[in-house]
């Protein structure tokens, strides 16, 4: 086997590949935003598990591999034993096959804006960049790139449809590290979505006008009076509702948290055009 394959064998135990998200359509549907604050760095070998949905169940694995002389970066579906059929889960890439005739799954670059829909050439998974015995991969797209997007899609057995999204992320050069930046889904079945789609911007824009505080017994969320119609949910990891209350803008909104147990949640603040999501730890011991 060469160590092409090889690599291709190790990048595969850290992040599997399966799963598919939408297809086209009109680009006015609402977007489920993540953001991944801080960013997650990754290097050595190490993997992040990307939850598109925020349903608690990962969908996709960013991973680096770091193995006597191989380094390497890569993204694809996230192994769940017990989870959705293969390959539900795809990111847009490429099959390349190199002078020697060996042959592997590239990852697509893309820009800001980038259409992503059922048109693109879907795969499990594969490299983004790296280097075989200090040799810079042929056909990597993503060697020393900053700001960039993954194309994403998985089936959602609850809609019966593809679900379309991206993943933002940097990678070194030679694809020693990766840092994770924040992600977004089309909540509407089978709609198209852009990389980057108005998010990045409108989230500053969000982002400048509301103000989370966590308390003991209870998180405060406080907007500017323009913040416009919103609702603020908090959910478990598993994506059940724990509570749900519409805000008002301009006031400081309280949720009570009495009766929720320490650990991690998931807020999220919800408007017509974009919710946002961010994990807390509530009530510490």
């Amino acid at each position: 086997m060469n160590k092409t394959k090889k690599v291709q064998r190790k990048l595969a135990q850290y992040s599997g590949v399966a799963a598919s998200i939408l297809a086209a359509g009109p680009l006015q549907a609402q977007i489920l935003y993540t953001d991944v604050s801080p960013d997650v760095v990754l290097s050595g070998n190490d993997t992040l598990g990307v939850d598109m949905d925020q349903n608690g169940v990962n969908d996709f694995m960013a991973v680096t591999v770091d193995s006597n002389q191989t380094k390497v970066a890569g993204f694809g579906y996230y192994y769940n034993p017990a989870g959705a059929s293969y390959p539900s889960q795809q990111v847009l890439g490429s099959l390349y096959t190199n002078s020697g005739g060996s042959s592997s799954n590239f990852v697509s670059k893309l820009d800001a804006n980038a259409l992503v829909d059922a048109n693109g050439g879907f795969i499990q998974g594969g490299f983004l960049a790296g280097m075989l015995n200090g040799v810079i991969l042929n056909g990597a797209q993503w060697d020393g790139v900053t700001d960039k997007f993954v194309g994403v899609r998985f089936y959602k057995f609850s809609t019966n449809s593809f679900h379309y999204g991206w993943v933002r992320m940097d990678v070194s050069n030679g694809g020693t590290s990766i840092i994770v930046k924040d992600y977004a889904l089309n909540a509407t079945a089978a709609n198209s979505i852009l990389a980057g789609q108005n998010t990045i911007g409108l989230l500053e824009e969000m982002k400048s006008k509301f103000n989370v505080v966590v308390l003991p017994s209870s998180i405060e969320v406080t907007t500017s009076e323009d913040f416009g119609s919103f609702s603020i949910r908090l959910t478990d990891l598993s994506g059940k509702l724990i509570t749900e209350v519409p805000g008002i803008a301009g006031r400081n909104n309280e949720v009570s948290t009495v009766h929720v147990g320490t650990g991690i949640y998931m807020l999220s603040i919800a408007r017509e055009d974009i919710v946002y999501s961010q994990k807390y730890l509530l009530n510490p011991l």
